[in-house]
């Protein structure tokens, strides 16, 4: 098992790792999703702690299915601005409306539109990648010269390992 703790690359791997989780945690906890944020500014970036945060909401909420989280709402209405320029205002406006009548409806509309409108920040979206452990860096990382393949890496707060 090769573990890297270059300051550079756990960072990258944190960013990534954030990215997938983001709206995941925002559906869990609005006050988790401001710590994590706080924790992975730049000028007061502690990875560590973003860590050991979003591995507490991962255990909490592994069990509980994408549409029954507590604040899934405030999640898809963020999510839904991302097809501003793709929806027409009718679709998008019937969507709204139906975030708090059927979230998962719109949870599924958002997971098939993300692949269609190809939203790549998007597509390792925990909300709709769930089977994935929250740790995995969704993307390839550079590594000594060499691209990885996207889920090698696993961010364990101030490193990052592999399996190999």
């Amino acid at each position: 098992m090769s573990r890297i703790t270059s300051r550079k690359a756990v960072s990258k791997a944190a960013e990534a790792v954030w990215a997938a989780n983001k709206y995941f945690v925002l559906a869990c906890s609005q006050s988790a999703y401001r710590d994590i944020r706080h924790h992975l500014r730049p000028n007061e970036r502690d990875v560590n702690a973003a860590f050991l945060r979003l591995k507490e909401i991962d255990r909490t909420y592994r069990g509980v299915p994408s549409a029954d989280l507590p604040e899934l709402s405030n999640a898809l209405y963020h999510l839904l601005g991302y097809f501003k320029s793709d929806l027409l205002t009718e679709e998008r406006q019937y969507l709204h409306t139906r975030v708090k009548e059927d979230p998962e409806e719109v949870l599924e509309k958002l997971e098939t539109y993300t692949f269609a409108y190809d939203k790549t920040y998007l597509k390792s979206c925990r909300l709709w990648q769930r089977d994935r452990s929250f740790s995995l860096v969704p993307v390839g990382l550079k590594i000594e010269g060499e691209l990885s393949e996207a889920y090698v890496w696993d961010w364990q707060g101030d490193y990052i390992c592999d399996d190999n």
